[in-house]
């Protein structure tokens, strides 16, 4: 529940740490968080829960409210689709389980990248790639940083555009997902709420309304650093339309251009997952 403290709540839902893409350690997450002004934050990693119990402790020092989250990337037809999990179990077996499948898919998606860049003339190693990484979730943007490392990029934006994204020498389709409902289900049953996460980056808007209805999932993140005013009213008629809650935050991987945490995210659409989650 919101702490009863004179702050003004600033709710995070959605932010990234060193055990997944992001740039800070979870400690340093929530130490940047709480300067901040965040009242609450979830740490939602790229399929992955290892980020949580040193997230717990940083959070309790400097008194914010921390929601155990992950990020789970899943498949609805053709669409690649994002699922946040809020307030799960991070000890739960199954979702452990699924997330120490994905690693592994993952590491080999890493070591077949270094392979066709490698053959396209841009040397790099799979060991290059985890060195750029604390944690267990291996993904694209470590092999950015390892071809920023190796001086090939300025950048993970130019790595993308010149070696990671579709079509391009490096790009290896990633051909496993969990599906959308399957993960809901998973989530669930780990206590947690599901919300789909950046809906303006589904490609196909019209089908929205249909994977909300026919998956089971739960809420809609509607309050998202990268979606403008007009894109959230819209989510939020979506959502509100279908019954389904709201969810909102900064997705923060990194401090660049000006990148800080914290959202728009209303105190009472808060209340309403906790609510669902039985947290009140």
């Amino acid at each position: 529940m919101i702490s009863s403290t004179s702050r003004t709540p600033n709710i995070d839902l959605h932010s990234h740490s060193t055990e997944s893409d992001g740039v800070l350690s979870p400690r340093a997450a929530v130490e940047a968080a709480a300067r901040d002004g965040v009242t609450v934050l979830a740490l939602t990693d790229h399929d992955t829960l290892t980020g949580i119990p040193e997230a717990r402790r940083a959070a309790a020092e400097s008194g914010i409210e921390l929601v155990a989250g992950v990020e789970v990337s899943c498949a609805w037809g053709r669409e690649s689709v994002h699922l946040l999990g809020l307030f799960v179990d991070p000890e739960d077996r199954a979702l452990t389980a699924l997330f120490d499948e994905v690693s592994e898919r993952r590491r080999r998606r890493i070591a077949e990248t270094c392979s066709q860049l490698t053959a396209a003339g841009v040397p790099l190693r799979f060991e290059e790639v985890a060195a750029m990484s604390t944690g267990r979730s291996l993904g694209r943007p470590h092999v950015a940083d390892a071809l920023v490392h190796k001086g090939a990029v300025r950048d993970r934006a130019e790595a993308f555009d010149r070696y990671l994204g579709d079509g391009k020498a490096g790009h290896v389709r990633y051909g496993w997902k969990i599906g959308v409902d399957e993960a809901a289900k998973m989530l669930h049953a780990a206590g947690g709420i599901s919300s789909v996460a950046h809906p303006k980056y589904l490609r196909d808007q019209s089908a929205l309304p249909s994977l909300l209805r026919e998956t089971g999932v739960q809420a809609l993140e509607a309050y998202h650093v990268e979606q403008d005013g007009d894109e959230r009213e819209h989510y939020l008629s979506v959502a509100d339309s279908l019954g389904l809650m709201v969810s909102g935050g900064s997705d923060f991987h990194e401090p660049k251009h000006g990148r800080r945490f914290g959202s728009e995210l209303p105190p009472e659409r808060y209340e309403e997952l906790l609510l669902a989650a039985g947290r009140r």
